[in-house]
């Protein structure tokens, strides 16, 4: 029900990376080497299953190679899982026991739908908790360039770094249908979508929810032999070939020939049977015929070594490119490696990391062809106690560590006096969570190189919430639906299970605020609660009654009213119609299809009811009809208008053509719902459909930048633009590290280009990697700033000259740059006053702007700064009425952390007029 340690610190390997242990040259021991730590036993993987699960299968197996993913991707071929558990629908637990390594948990339901989660090295038991997955499905269409479907072409979903839940849905390969139409889960929070159909471009592009078209275009191009050989010319039989961004495009016959849209210059991966990867180029020779000859082997080598053993070597480690779970090996005895790297790892984009039982991670850039990783032991200790609120000891809660990678995971359970203990931690920043069912999870960072650490924990006990749900006449509703979301319409709500066969349900704990409870039963209208529990006594909602079913009929149809098929209808209840295509939320699936004679049927109506219904028809734009009441009499249609056609024709200051350009055009103030296209090889793209109004046109290259413009389009009408693209853009992109080498998550990329505006207007946040992408900007000397999270605060400026299209710029924070300041407010009795709003001033630099932060003191009177950087504040602290005065202060950060007390004065009584 709540998301533990499960969503703060997922287990997720394509979303892990960050530093734990730098990378650095074995040093010669001073002692006799310790011997190496012994290689533990299988680990158990415990999975919690809700009784409504159905019926399907737990699958174990090593995570898939390259070549094994390619195998499922153009062939649907998967390898046979090393364990699996039957699920009948009666079981309440399902266990596998784990060696050291990397693994994929797969759960495969009857009809073949399927959830999956990528378990890294483990180093102690884990729970992954109750079995779930996200919600919604993203419903996609695949056309020509002339907007005409494209049946059989392959789809592929690939999860990307990144995400909240440990469970993900996992999607097998798909073949669009005669309408070119593909159902698919939407990605989590990203994903790589592969389409490859014969006798077009192969698309490989990178979407997130918020930015989900509902149609790509694909490009005709001939498909050609090919053949692949090897340095002596020799057909090399089984190869893989991929394209640039890791697509799969198929594999040689024995005489090393393949078919496809290739032409000279191509820039291709090969991969044999032995596990060598190529880089190269397509060739075309005078005959007409196209080869793909392969040379040396892109490569990396080199080594894992124990640091505190004298540099001996640490045989089965495990080593893989960083992010990039299927290029793992293990290390051979003498702790020597071989991995084959990718396009960009040699550039040090990419990281290697490598791990071994009892060890540490360690990583380093992979711009070397030899690198040394030294692993340092994972000795600490962390112990302590599990209390409740009232101080008493609890028996059975889980403790949960892991490191800022998110690679690896440590649990363990406490005794009956509350009491536990971790040993074999590895260095670097920590988290810990206590959890028990019942209670509010308790989070702890963990900083420090200690030995042994202690660190107690207080659940929370959190509210109850309970209740029964009934029927208009009284009857309890067993097996109804229940989902918790919080306040904002926009966000995903979570399943909870379903209601009893009395038709009770109980929640929680839930945290004190404002939730929206969902409630959905067979025949019954849906209805949703608005619940505010206090965090501290149960909630009842006593009877809740669901109204009887009113269905709503309704037929999609042309101007001419012929029916259109296929059209996705959407409800908007309430305030929800408000928002409506301005903030999309992308888990939302639709709440009825129309079929073959336009028409749809809604269910779970309210006689009465007023909505708003959304038709989104393919290939046209969509439409919004709001005060509908339920219960009405006759059908009623919904027209769905041809739209405006848009042609885009992309060229260079010469005007040639330019293919492969990403044109992305949204509605402003609407959700793209015709968005990523590529130009063709005439650089053209065509968008047959859309609705009048304002648009944002957005045009994407390597070569050249991004370029954006705003467009108006009249209702019915054709319009051709040509876009010539030159110097218009430039993009920047990089890492940003904090002083302890670990990635600065959350912080702020500020572009200051001497507009004089503050906070500057072009920015972005940091991901959980540290990396950052910039775009669309201008030529010239600009001041790149780094600032702290949710507020404009530089704490670290450097000038930097955009010159061409691509910049890189990785940024490791001086140990000054970000400070904490602590103000502690107090009256004179010395009483700490809660609520006081605090403010503190400085200036980023002589002549800057004046930054102003603020926050308001907390119980025991303190206000906390935290990513400040080294400067002189004035500090004021303002009074919460007419009887205090102001407190003032002027102060210098020079430690790490600054603590400062302000005292207020109360202000003389006024004198009575």
């Amino acid at each position: 029900m709540r998301k533990r340690l499960t969503r703060l610190l997922p287990l997720l390997l394509l979303a892990a990376a960050g530093f734990e242990a730098e990378a650095q040259p074995a040093q010669q021991a001073a002692a006799a080497p310790a011997p190496p730590p012994a290689a533990p036993a299988a680990f158990k993987v415990s999975v919690a299953l809700p009784e409504s699960l159905e019926k399907g299968q737990l699958e174990l197996r090593p995570y898939p190679s390259a070549r094994e993913r390619a195998l499922y991707f153009l062939g649907g071929e998967e390898s046979k899982p090393a364990q699996a558990v039957a699920i009948d629908g009666r079981r309440q637990d399902a266990s596998f026991e784990v060696p050291f390594g990397f693994w994929l948990l797969t759960y495969r339901d009857a009809e073949g739908r399927r959830l999956e989660t990528a378990l890294a090295p483990l180093e102690t038991p884990r729970e992954l908790g109750v079995l779930a997955g996200g919600v919604g499905a993203w419903r996609l269409r695949v056309v020509d360039a002339q907007g005409a479907p494209i049946a059989g072409a392959r789809v592929g979903l690939l999860p990307q770094r990144g995400g909240q839940a440990i469970w993900r849905p996992a999607l097998r390969p798909l073949e669009t249908a005669k309408d070119g139409w593909v159902t698919l889960p939407r990605p989590d929070p990203r994903a790589e979508l592969w389409v490859l159909a014969a006798g077009y471009q192969p698309l490989a592009a990178s979407f997130q929810p918020g930015e989900l078209p509902a149609q790509v275009r694909l490009s005709a191009k001939a498909s050609l032999p090919m053949q692949v050989v090897d340095a002596r010319r020799r057909p090399l039989a089984g190869a893989l070939l991929s394209g640039g961004t890791g697509q799969p495009l198929g594999f040689t016959d024995g005489a090393g020939l393949l078919s496809g849209p290739f032409e000279g210059g191509d820039l291709l991966w090969v991969e044999d049977a032995a596990g060598q990867r190529f880089r190269e180029r397509v060739v075309r020779l005078r005959t007409g015929k196209l080869r793909l000859q392969v040379g040396r082997p892109s490569q990396l080598s080199g080594e894992v070594v124990d640091r505190g053993a004298g540099g001996r070597g640490v045989p089965g480690a495990l080593v893989w490119l960083d992010g990039r779970p299927e290029t793992w090996r293990q290390a051979g005895a003498e702790g020597e490696f071989e991995l084959f790297d990718l396009a960009e790892e040699r550039s040090g984009k990419v990281l290697v990391a490598a791990q071994a039982p009892g060890y540490s991670r360690a990583v380093a850039p992979a711009a070397d062809a030899a690198l040394t990783l030294a692993l340092a032991r994972a000795d600490r200790i962390l112990l302590g106690q599990v209390n409740g609120e009232d101080g008493e000891p609890l028996e059975g809660a889980l403790v949960e560590v892991a490191n800022r990678g998110r690679l690896a995971i440590w649990s363990a359970r406490t005794d009956g006096d509350g009491r536990y203990q971790l040993a074999g931690l590895p260095a670097g920043e920590l988290w810990a969570e206590a959890s028990r069912a019942g209670y509010l999870p308790a989070v702890a960072p963990l900083h420090g190189s200690f030995a042994e650490l202690r660190h107690d924990f207080t659940l929370p006990g959190g509210s109850l919430v309970s209740g029964r749900l009934v029927s208009p006449r009284g009857e309890p509703l067993a097996a109804a639906s229940l989902l918790l979301a919080p306040g904002s319409a926009s966000e995903e709500p979570e399943p909870l299970g379903r209601t009893g066969a009395d038709g009770g349900f109980q929640l929680g704990p839930l945290a004190a605020g404002r939730h929206r409870l969902m409630l959905a039963a067979a025949g019954f209208a849906r209805r949703e609660l608005s619940i505010e529990p206090n965090g501290l006594e149960p909630l009842d909602l006593g009877d809740v009654e669901l109204a009887d079913e009113e269905a709503f009929a309704g037929r999609v149809v042309d101007e001419e009213g012929e029916p259109l098929a296929g059209a996705a209808v959407f409800v908007w209840r309430g305030e929800e119609s408000r928002g409506l295509l301005l903030e999309w939320p992308a888990w939302r699936a639709p709440d009825a299809t129309s079929g073959a004679d336009g028409r749809f049927a809604l269910a779970g109506l309210e006689a009465g009811e007023t909505i708003g219904i959304e038709v989104r028809a393919p290939g046209r734009p969509p439409i919004f009809e709001a005060g509908i009441v339920a219960g009405d009499a006759g059908e009623r249609d919904f027209v769905a208008p041809l739209g405006g056609s848009l042609e885009i024709e992309v060229v260079n200051l010469a005007r040639d053509p330019l293919a492969g350009v990403e044109v992305t055009l949204a509605r402003l103030g609407v959700d793209p719902f015709e968005n990523l296209q590529l130009t063709d090889a005439d650089g053209k793209v065509v968008y047959p459909a859309l609705a009048a109004g304002p648009f944002e046109l957005r045009l994407a290259s390597d070569s050249y930048g991004v370029y954006r413009r705003a467009i108006e389009l009249e209702a019915g009408a054709g319009e051709s633009l040509q876009i010539v693209l030159g110097d218009e853009g430039s993009m920047l992109d990089g890492r940003v590290f904090l002083p302890d080498g670990q990635p600065a998550a959350g912080l702020q990329i500020f572009v200051d280009t001497g507009e004089k505006v503050w906070p500057p207007p072009i920015s972005t946040s940091i991901d959980d990697l540290g990396f950052y992408h910039l775009e669309g900007l201008p030529s010239g000397t600009v001041a790149v700033e780094v600032s702290g999270r949710g507020a404009y605060a530089p704490i670290f400026r450097r000038k930097l000259t955009l010159d061409s299209a691509q910049h890189q710029l990785d940024i490791e924070l001086p140990e000054t740059s970000a400070r904490e300041l602590e103000i502690e407010v107090l009256a004179e009795d010395g009483r700490p006053l809660e609520g006081v709003a605090v403010t503190i001033y400085y200036k980023t630099r002589r002549g800057g702007p004046v930054v102003s932060l603020w926050r308001r003191t907390n119980a025991d009177g303190l206000a906390l700064f935290t990513e400040v950087p080294q400067t002189t504040y004035e500090v004021v602290a303002w009074p919460p009425d007419g009887s205090w005065k102001a407190g003032e202060a002027r102060l210098r950060l020079d430690a790490p952390r600054t603590q400062h007390r302000l005292v207020m004065a109360q202000s003389p009584e006024a004198p009575a007029e």
